[in-house]
């Protein structure tokens, strides 16, 4: 193969790994990741939340954003999940003031890796009615806990 075709094949390489999920980085604003278990559906729903600022309490503070799948951590695995609402067999909802949120109308939300430590790691694709386009890739670390569900 002669070198201009290997630089050309290169420079495909290079912009096709710039463009993928990899290299995308959190969702703008929203830097830090926490992942847990709460209540869903059916028992416990493996819930993270990517937020503006630290996560130190029950809730983040606003904004934020919290993915949902109906899943626990035990069973979760690499997949996606198309997203249209709060009835899918996952959501995302965007928390933008004090009793303030809206659910993504559509996305897509990928689990890419499930450490041993139950670290996930995953990339979102969201479209919310008011919040609009909301891309980016996150990695959550997990914090036990049981939560009380009815």
């Amino acid at each position: 193969m002669s070198r201009g075709r290997w630089v050309g094949v290169w420079t495909l390489v290079v912009c096709g790994a710039c463009a993928s999920e990899a290299f995308l980085g959190p969702p703008d604003g929203l830097a830090h990741a926490l992942g847990t278990a709460s209540c869903g559906p059916r028992s416990y729903t493996v819930s993270v939340y990517l937020a503006a600022t630290p996560i130190t309490g029950p809730a983040p503070v606003e904004p934020y954003l919290r993915l949902a799948v109906n899943q626990s951590i035990e069973r979760l695995t690499p997949g996606f999940w198309i997203l249209a609402g709060s009835e899918s067999e996952a959501s995302a909802q965007y928390f933008f003031a004090a009793d303030s949120a809206e659910f993504a109308g559509a996305g897509r939300l990928t689990i890419t890796a499930v450490d041993t430590d139950t670290t996930i790691h995953g990339a979102v694709d969201l479209r919310f009615p008011t919040a609009g386009r909301m891309t980016g890739t996150f990695q959550a670390v997990w914090l036990p806990r049981v939560p009380a569900c009815r």
